[in-house]
C-alpha cells in the first residue's frame, strides 16, 4: 500500500511538472503568434504599397529568428511560408486557404483550395 502511495505521489509530481512545462510552451507560442501576426500585417502593407500579391516565392528562404518553428520568411519583407501543417496550426492559421499568405499546394492534400483542414 505504501508503494502504491509513493507511486501516486511520483505521478502527481510528474503531472505538475508537465503542466508547468506546457504553460511555458503555450506562453512562447502565443508570443510567436503575435510576431507572425505583425509580420503578416507588415507583409500585406508592403504588398499593397508595391502593388504585389502576397504569394510565396519559389526560392526557399532561411528561417527568421522571430518566426515559430516551421515558418520561413515573414519578418524580413519576404513572403510567409509554412514547412507543414503543424507550423500552420502553431501560427493559428489553420485552415489556410488559397490566396492567403503562406498557402501552398503541399499543405492542401485534396486540392480543394483549403489546406491543413
Amino acid at each position: 500500500m505504501v508503494a502504491k502511495e509513493a507511486e501516486l505521489v511520483t505521478r502527481e509530481s510528474a503531472t505538475v511538472t508537465a503542466e508547468v512545462d506546457l504553460q511555458a510552451r503555450l506562453t512562447a507560442v502565443e508570443g510567436r503568434e503575435g510576431a507572425v501576426t505583425a509580420a503578416e500585417a507588415d507583409l500585406q502593407a508592403r504588398s499593397a504599397a508595391t502593388g504585389r500579391s502576397g504569394a510565396s516565392s519559389s526560392t526557399p528562404k532561411e528561417p527568421t529568428p522571430d518566426a515559430p518553428a516551421g515558418i520561413v520568411g515573414g519578418t524580413g519583407g519576404g513572403a510567409v511560408s509554412y514547412a507543414n501543417c503543424d507550423a500552420v496550426r502553431a501560427a493559428g492559421k489553420a485552415p489556410i486557404r488559397l490566396g492567403e499568405p503562406g498557402y501552398s499546394k503541399k499543405l492542401d492534400r485534396d486540392g480543394d483550395g483549403v489546406g491543413c483542414e
